[in-house]
């Protein structure tokens, strides 16, 4: 039992502290077999308080889930205001490896990672969680990527004759061997952030080079 100076009060703490909680031991213990009670024992909140902030243990996984996926959607909605940033063919370069090494950063999380396996790992109990995350975490910034070399591409500033296969080409050449590796390979750490800004470097100049090829 948790002492009475190291539990959350409620509102957001308590909240926090149960998405945490609820992560970590889903995780490691699967959905089914962990219980309310372990996850409002790890959080130091009482089990009430986490009925209270999210009703069942089925809504706290949605929660879980949902707290990476608006990760993702405010990665998304920075994307407007970054490809506007390009007002001469010469900063396409500069603005895309900006994108780009934001967008691999802000995948490429011990966190961000863990949930996606633990959608992954749910899918069939929860193929409605599972379909939303894809949603919204990856064909929404596929959308949001398209959208600006669109934009690009109306201002005469890149030629793109299939923005949202050449945002799916852009993004899958960054993402997809370091995601590939780090859902599988858990045990081993994922690039330094100096590493991450070298691929997307990398990636940039590869994808406008066949642009302009």
């Amino acid at each position: 039992m948790s002492t009475p100076g190291t539990r959350p009060r409620g509102g957001e703490p308590a909240r926090e502290a149960l998405l945490t909680a609820a992560t970590t031991l889903f995780l490691r213990h699967g959905y089914a077999a962990t219980g309310t009670d372990l996850v409002a024992a790890t959080a130091a909140v009482s089990k009430q308080t986490l009925y209270n902030q999210f009703g069942d243990k089925e809504s706290l996984f949605r929660a879980v889930a949902g707290a990476v996926t608006a990760r993702a959607q405010g990665f998304a909605a920075t994307l407007p205001e970054a490809f506007a940033a390009a007002a001469a063919p010469a900063d396409v370069e500069e603005v895309l490896r900006g994108i780009a090494r934001t967008y691999l950063r802000t995948v490429a999380r011990p966190e961000v990672l863990a949930v996606r396996r633990l959608v992954v790992g749910e899918a069939a109990r929860f193929p409605d969680v599972a379909r939303g995350y894809h949603d919204a975490a990856v064909v929404g910034t596929l959308a949001a990527l398209g959208a600006g070399l669109t934009d690009l591409a109306t201002r005469g500033l890149l030629p793109v004759t299939d923005p949202a296969q050449a945002a799916e080409d852009l993004a899958y050449a960054l993402l997809g061997p370091v995601l590939d590796r780090g859902l599988f390979r858990v045990e081993e750490p994922l690039p330094t952030p100096e590493a991450l800004d070298a691929r997307a470097d990398r990636v940039v100049r590869a994808f406008l080079a066949a642009r302009h090829g």
